[in-house]
C-alpha cells in the first residue's frame, strides 16, 4: 500500500484490500512454505488446461485496475484476475483458491472461513464493472476451492450483491486514511523541548551531523561514549524529521525492556501540552499476560483463536484509545477483560 496523504490518495492491490483491517487477525504471522505455492500453482495450472478446453476464448492472469472515489479519497486499486470466461453477452471472472480444508462445505462456512477470498473476488466485479474492456456486460463471479489434500472442488457462484462487501470494507479503509490525515496535520503542529538545557562537549555539533548523514544514507551509525546524550540527541534529530514530513513515525527499538523506561522518560520531558505527539511503548508479552483473565491461552487454542470475531463485537479503534497522548498497560488490560481479546493484541494494533 502507497499513501499520498497531501493528495488524499491512496494505492494497493486487491489482496491488500480485502485482507486490510485496522485490528488483528485469526491468521498467523508465517510466511507460506515454498511446497505450499508450488502445489497452488501446480493447480492453477491443471484448471487452466481444463478451462482452455471446455472455453477456449477464456483469458487467464489478466491484469485488471481502477480508480474507487471515497467521500474525498482516491482509492486505486489493481490486481490480475485468475481467469476470464467470455459467454455471448455475459463474463465470468474466476478466482482459484487451495486449502486445507475437506470439502463441499457449506456455503456460509466458507465465507466465514475464507472471507478475504469471497472479498477479493467482489473487488474483481467491481473492477470489471467500472472498467470499459466488460462494458454492458454480465458480470459472474466464480470462487473455485481446490482441497490439497483430497484433490477435491468446490464451486461458488457470487453475484452483485457481493458488493456490499467491498462497500464495507472500503469504510474500513477509508476510517484508516482519515485517522493518517488526521495524524499529519497533528505532526504539523508538533512541539517539543529541547533534550538539553545547555550543550556539553561535541553535542553541539550533533543534530548538524545527524542531518547531513541522513540526507546521504538510509542508516545511519551514531556512536558516543556513555552519558553524552545519544537518546536525547537521537529524539531531537528524529522529532524534527517527524515534524518536517521526512518520517512518518519513529520506532525506538532497545536490547532490553529497560532500556524502554529511559526512553519513555526522555520522551516526556522533551513533550509540551499537546505538542501533537502520540507515543507508545509495546510491552513484552509476558507483562500482557499478568493477571489476565483470558482462558484462551491455557485451552490450546491460543489467544488468537476467534481474536477477529471479538475484535469486531469490541469495536476497538486503536487511535481512539490514547489519552494525553499515550495508552498504559492498565488501560489495555481493562480492554482485554471487559471484550474477551487478548491485551497484547491490543497494544499490537495501536503499535
Amino acid at each position: 500500500m502507497r499513501l499520498f496523504l497531501n493528495n488524499r490518495k491512496v494505492s494497493l492491490n486487491v489482496r491488500e484490500f480485502s485482507e486490510f483491517q485496522l485490528g488483528p487477525s485469526n491468521s498467523d504471522y508465517s510466511q507460506t512454505e515454498l511446497w505450499r505455492s508450488e502445489l497452488g500453482q501446480t493447480w492453477h495450472n491443471k484448471i487452466k488446461a481444463k478451462t482452455i478446453i471446455e472455453h477456449s476464448n477464456a483469458s487467464f492472469e489478466v491484469p485488471i485496475n481502477g480508480t474507487w472515489l471515497q467521500k474525498d479519497w482516491s482509492v486505486f486499486i489493481q490486481g490480475r484476475i485468475d481467469q476470464v470466461i467470455y459467454g455471448s453477452d455475459s463474463v465470468t471472472i474466476r478466482e482459484i483458491k487451495t486449502i486445507n480444508a475437506t470439502l463441499p462445505l457449506p456455503e456460509d462456512e466458507l465465507l466465514s472461513r475464507f472471507h478475504s477470498y469471497f472479498l477479493q473476488l467482489a473487488t474483481y466485479l467491481v473492477l470489471a464493472d467500472i472498467n470499459n474492456s466488460f462494458r454492458d456486460m454480465i458480470l459472474h463471479g466464480e470462487l473455485l476451492f481446490i482441497d490439497i489434500t483430497e484433490e477435491s472442488s468446490q464451486s461458488i457462484i457470487i453475484g452483485p450483491d457481493f458488493k456490499g462487501y467491498f462497500l464495507k470494507k472500503m469504510e474500513v479503509l477509508y476510517s484508516f486514511l482519515e485517522q493518517r490525515w488526521l495524524s499529519i496535520q497533528r505532526l504539523r503542529r508538533l512541539n517539543y523541548i529541547p533534550p538539553f538545557s545547555s550543550l556539553r562537549l561535541g553535542q553541539e555539533h550533533t543534530r548538524e551531523m545527524l542531518d547531513i548523514a541522513s540526507n546521504q544514507s538510509k542508516v545511519i551509525f551514531f556512536e558516543a561514549p556513555t552519558g553524552f546524550g545519544k537518546t536525547g540527541s537521537a529524539l531531537e534529530f528524529a522529532l524534527g524529521r517527524l515534524h518536517d514530513g521526512h518520517y512518518d513515525r519513529i520506532v525506538f527499538l532497545t536490547s532490553k525492556s529497560t532500556g524502554q523506561i529511559q526512553v519513555i522518560r526522555q520522551i516526556e520531558s522533551m513533550l509540551s501540552i499537546d505538542g501533537g505527539l502520540q507515543y507508545f511503548q509495546l510491552r513484552n508479552k509476558i507483562e500482557h499476560a499478568k493477571d489476565c483473565n483470558l482462558s484462551h491461552c491455557n485451552n490450546g487454542r491460543g489467544c488468537r483463536y476467534k481474536l477477529n470475531e471479538q475484535w469486531e463485537k469490541a469495536g476497538i479503534t486503536p487511535i481512539l484509545l490514547f489519552e494525553n497522548g499515550t495508552i498504559s498497560l492498565s488501560k489495555i488490560k481493562e480492554l482485554g477483560d471487559n471484550y474477551q481479546v487478548c491485551p497484547y493484541e491490543i497494544s499490537r494494533a495501536a503499535f
